[in-house]
């Protein structure tokens, strides 16, 4: 590739720094070690503070030049920013980058001024989307009139895909995007997470630690699920305590719940934390109670530190998890009913194993160059 090849723009209009984000950096990091004239420029919600900061903490400054964007709270005023995106990349064309430019989504119907603006100015455009998901799926508001907009006008403006793994690849396909403009680039990991998991030696059933990281959001990652077993858990008298890790719009609404249950001597508010490694020594397993998902990144961390990993009964969790390891969120009692089968120190001796596998499968080094490749070919 030559220099020019690169260059890569890429838009981001969202105001949270989450999994999605986090793995785009995490591919330019692993390719810039191989390709040292690898640059781009972020075009970034001003308001996005986590995701500038992350640029720096992972020292990525020299490759990534973050160029700040104000843009309106409410969706449907962002149209008006389009003239303010396409002047500044009028002005990135003049400094030799290339016409194409890379949506950083993490839904279908976000960052659409950076689209929009990009196909006005004649620009390549690529989407990089972890979940294309349909919004009656999501819950989102006006699915029936946003679904079919989405799909007859909003992916006709892109170019070519990229997703997280084949079985989003047959979601957004059966959308009516064709097979020949998606491409699949799976998740990585380069962070550090300490040592591998230890089989406990002696574990009673009453005194499982579980822990739970990511968004807070309940209709997606059955939060709401995980506190009703939670409270059957006790009226069993099943000892189960969880540390909650992140924030997120249902904070308030996790916290009344809590209080509601009468579980605050199970569930452990933490926050948003930068690390999580120290949460993965102390628990026994990771949960992950999704509705649905794209490929977490909170899921390949916890594989990599050779974790338990009790997940939802969901297709996209089946294609990494082993199925003794999920319950049914739409069946009351799944989770307590798996949690009093489990021997923890066979699961964990089985999570080593899995460990191995994964760290093959998610080499960064070799997603981390075919992200970039993808982007500029």
């Amino acid at each position: 590739m030559s220099r020019e090849d690169l260059r890569t723009i890429l838009f981001s209009s969202t105001e949270t720094f989450g999994g999605h984000e986090k793995m785009l950096l995490t591919h330019i990091a692993a390719a810039k070690q191989s390709l040292p004239h690898l640059r781009f420029v972020l075009i970034l919600n001003s308001r996005n503070r986590r995701f500038a900061e992350a640029v720096e903490s992972l020292e990525l400054t020299d490759v990534i030049n973050l160029v700040t964007q104000d843009l309106p709270r409410l969706r449907i005023f962002r149209p008006l920013s389009i003239p303010a995106i396409m002047l500044k990349l009028a002005r990135l064309r003049k400094q030799g980058f290339p016409k194409r430019l890379v949506l950083v989504q993490g839904n279908p119907d976000v960052a659409l001024s950076g689209a929009v603006a990009a196909k006005l100015s004649g620009f390549h455009l690529t989407s990089y989307l972890p979940m294309p998901h349909k919004l009656s799926i999501t819950g989102g508001k006006l699915p029936s009139l946003r679904d079919p907009i989405t799909e007859r006008a909003i992916f006709p403006l892109i170019d070519d895909f990229i997703v997280i793994s084949e079985q989003m690849k047959h979601l957004l396909h059966s959308r009516n995007v064709s097979n020949a403009r998606i491409s699949v680039v799976e998740n990585s990991i380069i962070t550090k997470l300490g040592d591998p998991a230890s089989p406990p030696t002696s574990k009673k059933m009453e005194e499982v630690r579980l822990l739970l990281p990511g968004r807070i959001q309940f209709k997606q990652k059955g939060h709401d699920f995980l506190l009703e077993e939670l409270r059957l858990a006790n009226s069993k008298g099943i000892r189960v305590t969880c540390d909650v890790v992140g924030d997120g719009p249902d904070m308030e609404r996790l916290r009344n719940t809590i209080d509601a249950y009468n579980l605050s001597n199970n569930v452990i508010l933490h926050g948003w934390q930068q690390d999580i490694a120290p949460f993965f020594a102390t628990s026994d397993a990771v949960i992950l109670p999704s509705r649905y998902e794209g490929v977490p990144l909170v899921m390949l961390e916890a594989m990599l530190s050779a974790k338990v990993i009790l997940t939802s009964n969901i297709q996209e969790f089946a294609d990494y998890i082993p199925p003794e390891w999920s319950f049914d969120t739409n069946q009351p009692g799944s989770l307590v009913k798996l949690l009093q089968s489990l021997n923890f120190e066979e699961e964990t001796n089985k999570a080593h194993k899995l460990m191995a596998h994964m760290k093959t499968r998610t080499s960064p080094n070799r997603l981390g160059g075919l992200f970039v490749n993808k982007i500029a070919s």
